[in-house]
Order: C-alpha cells, then structure tokens, then sequence
C-alpha cells in the first residue's frame, strides 16, 4: 500500500500528524467499508487507508466513508472499434438510397427482361449507327454492344437512349459520392448511444467486474438499464471483466465496452482502432474518500475550495476535455484545394493530354488522303496501278498553305 507523510501540524484543524493515503481499490476503514468501495472486495491490500483518491460518489458507499468536495464530472463511456471503408464497403454505396430509390431499382430489375426482350423483336430496318464520341463508346461498352451502336428502330433508340442516362447518372452520382466518402463524411458508426446498441442487438456488452458501473445496471430502476443488464449482460459469459480483456474483445469484433472518461484517456486514447460514442452512457462526480468523521475532510475541502476559486481545476478540465475530444475525432479532412489539390493537377494534366492526343489523331481530307497514299506505297503497289483507285491531289496531302520557296500556280 503506497503511503504518503504530510505536514499539516500547523493547521488549526485537529489531525494526526501522519496518515495513509491509498489509491483506488484499496482498503479503507472496516472490511465492510472495503467492500462497498471496491464492489467484489478482491483488491483490497490488507492495510486500512485514511484517504482514497478517485472515488465515484454512490450512495451505497456513503453510508460507510465520508466524501470531500466533488473535485471533477465524469461520464462512462461506449468504447467500440473504429470502422474502416473496409467494413462500410456496402454500406457505404446505400446507405442513402430513400425507399422510392428502392422501390424504383426493383421496377427497373423487373422490366429491364422485357426490354431487353422487346429489343430483340423489334424488325431491323436502317443502317447502322457508328459513334466514335466517348460517351456513346461507353454507353455501348455498358449495354455490351462493343464501341457500334446498332439501332435499328425508334423502340430501341428509346431503349439505348434510357440506359445512356441511366448509365451517366449512376456513375455521376457514385463517383461524387465516393469522392465524398473518401474526403468528407465522417466514419459511420453502428450506434450513438446506448438505447441504439441495445436496440441493433448484435453486439454484447462488457462492464468492469465489480465496479460501480455493474452495480449501477444491476440494481438501476431505469427502464433502458434494467433491459440492457436483462438483455445483454446477465447471463452472458465475458460480460463482466476488466478493462485490459474488454479492450482485447472490442479490437476482436462485434464488442462493446463501458469504461469512465478518465480511464479512457489516460489508458487507451492514443489507439487508432478504438473510437467512443458521442453520447454518454451515465454522469458521475468523483470525489476524495475518507473515514467517518475523519478531521482531514475540512482541511482538504478548503483546498479544494481554493483550486477550483483560483482557476486551476477548471483549467485542468478544459484541458484535458480537448485531449480527448483529438483523440475521439473520427471525421476525415475537409474536401479543400489544399488537401486534393494534386488531384485536380493530376485530372488537368490527363484532360490536356486527352485534347492533344485527339486533336492530332482527328480525321480530316488531308488525313484521310495521306492515310491512303501511305498505306498503299507500303504494300508495294502505286496508287495509280490499281484500276479505279482515286488519288486526291498533292495539295490535300498538305496540311497549311504552302511554304514561300514553292512557286505558286
């Protein structure tokens, strides 16, 4: 048991000149005080303290130990694992979709057969469609009609023209929103609080063994506490356990755990894989415990008094609030020019080439001609050997008018 000398003689309040002070979890007064300050009365380190630190103010255990001024507010907590894009990989592309989208993707599932078939028995009349347009090219490619649109009648005309915009603006709308995934949203939990958690049913519950949390679901009136201990906790094997192997099974999968603001953060804030709730599972205060009628409570409730007047306990708190609300962060990066900036580079670079590269392969007289004469002279026949073969005149195999050393006609 850890023990601490203070020099306090001087102080007008009667005291003994030597006390204990022991951490949480150990031995104060009688055994009886001893297990109601720990709960299961496994921890106790057979030595009896004068003053314990760190105390959640219960009414059960005020019966037996005396409390100073509450020093801090605290709350529990529902530590879960982080999701990832991996886990929301499904999710993610309907998790908007409204009942009218459902209800309009099961009509368009039903009738594209009949469209489909309707296409193939309409009678072929006209000639062929040949697009080299990208969006046409891709329209074919999603309709697996290659890069030749064969429309052959005004009902499939209607039908291609159906799945063009279909086609166009599923993709508009997917690409914008996995643009919009990967930069803005915030990572999807599967709850908030703790009514969802008990309501979605698929995860269980863990509570530290013997704390003042069990003891709170246990022997709560609350209708949402009495349900979740019934429900989720009773019963269940692994429930009840300690803050190292609650921590191991929510990292495993499906598991979530309660554990106090404080122990949280100063134990496992700094893991990336585990994330909080935003809402809070309970309030408490905590406060220094002492023995009945101890004559250190005046004394250490005009310190407090003296903290919390000056500044220096509120400034502890502010503090230590913004720690944990950094590491409770799971919203992405803002989609901003500073932080995609090189994805717009990057599709300015690829749009200049594309336009380069279509503006010298474009197809024109000039081209067409020069096309012809080269390839003929490559398979070894002149263009004026073979009988009716048309060859343009040398001024369209040109491209610009003519350099000034050329005389002219």
């Amino acid at each position: 048991m850890k023990q601490r000398s203070f020099a306090l003689s001087s102080h007008p309040h009667p005291m003994p000149p030597r006390f204990l002070y022991g951490a949480q979890g150990q031995a104060v007064g009688s055994a009886e005080s001893q297990r109601r300050v720990d709960g299961d009365g496994e921890r106790g380190h057979g030595g009896r303290a004068d003053l314990i630190g760190g105390l959640i103010i219960l009414s059960s255990r005020a019966e037996v130990i005396d409390y100073s001024i509450a020093i801090q507010q605290t709350w529990n907590m529902i530590v879960v694992r982080k999701p990832s894009s991996k886990d929301m990989t499904w999710t993610s592309y309907t998790k908007e979709f409204t009942p009218w989208a459902w209800a309009g993707v099961g009509v368009l599932t039903a009738l594209a057969p009949c469209i489909l078939l309707l296409g193939e028995k309409q009678p072929e009349g006209g000639p062929a469609g040949r697009s080299r347009g990208l969006l046409p090219a891709h329209d074919g490619m999603m309709t697996q009609q290659g890069s030749e649109m064969r429309v052959s009648s005004t009902s499939c005309r209607i039908i291609f023209f159906a799945m063009f915009v279909s086609a166009q603006l599923i993709v508009m709308h997917y690409s914008s929103f996995l643009i919009s995934m990967l930069s803005v949203s915030n990572n999807i939990l599967p709850f908030k609080n703790l009514e969802e958690l008990h309501r979605t049913g698929d995860y269980q519950l863990g509570i530290w063994k013997g704390s003042f949390t069990e003891d709170t679901f246990r022997h709560s009136d609350i209708p949402l506490y009495k349900a979740v201990w019934r429900d989720m906790v009773e019963g269940r094997p692994g429930s009840l356990t300690y803050n190292p192997d609650g921590v191991a099974r929510v990292l495993e999968g499906k598991y979530a755990y309660i554990m106090t603001q404080q122990e949280f953060q100063y134990s496992y804030s700094d893991d990336p894989r585990l994330v909080t709730l935003p809402d809070k599972a309970g309030i408490f205060y905590m406060a220094l415990g002492l023995r009945k009628n101890s004559p250190l409570k005046p004394i250490i409730d005009e310190q407090i008094t003296r903290l919390r007047s000056s500044g220096i306990l509120n400034l502890f708190e502010i503090k230590n609030s913004k720690q944990a609300l950094a590491f409770s962060r799971t919203n992405a990066p803002s989609l901003s020019l500073q932080n995609v900036g090189a994805a717009f580079i990057i599709l300015a670079s690829g749009g200049r080439a594309r336009c380069v590269f279509s503006w010298r392969r474009r197809s024109t007289p000039s081209t067409r001609a020069l096309r012809l004469v080269l390839g003929r002279r490559r398979s070894g026949a002149s263009p004026r050997s073979q009988p009716g073969a048309r060859v343009a005149p040398t001024a369209l195999c040109r491209r610009g008018p003519s350099p000034p050393w050329q005389g002219r006609a």
